[in-house]
């Protein structure tokens, strides 16, 4: 009985990922060449929905985290509340966010920053970084 309930629960498992799947595929498909982007010059656009930022956010986090004091201590902003700017001709990303840390006496305070990065073959390189207070 166990054993049949187990069956039961990983085919509807099975058929949630499935679907999920489907459903997934469709959107990418239905919002492929529709991205809104709004160009500053003839060498700069902002990207507001593709590419998605969630790689060159998480390096320019650890870029940042090595500059930090007390980089255990830092909390960054979730990737809504992140500002990002992607230079396609170039494969360059700037992203600019804050962070909260602890300074040399310890206490909290939140820096703005912003990281340029750029795309390579095997990983993501920091191109300048600026940090104000």
């Amino acid at each position: 009985m166990i054993f049949v309930a187990f069956l039961v629960i990983l085919t509807a498992v099975a058929l949630a990922f499935a679907s999920f799947d489907d459903r997934t595929k469709t959107a990418r498909q239905n919002n492929e060449g529709k991205t809104k982007t709004i160009p500053t010059n003839a060498t700069r656009v902002e990207t507001v929905s593709k590419p998605e930022p969630y790689i060159p956010y998480e390096f320019a986090k650890d870029f940042v985290r090595d500059r930090l004091v007390a980089p255990s201590t830092a909390k960054f902003m979730p990737i809504s509340r992140v500002h990002y700017v992607l230079y396609p001709d170039q494969k360059t990303w700037r992203i600019t966010s804050f962070v909260d840390s602890q300074n040399a006496f310890g206490a909290m305070v939140r820096t703005k920053w912003s990281v340029k990065l750029i795309e390579t073959k095997d990983t993501w390189k920091l191109l300048d970084i600026k940090f104000e207070q």
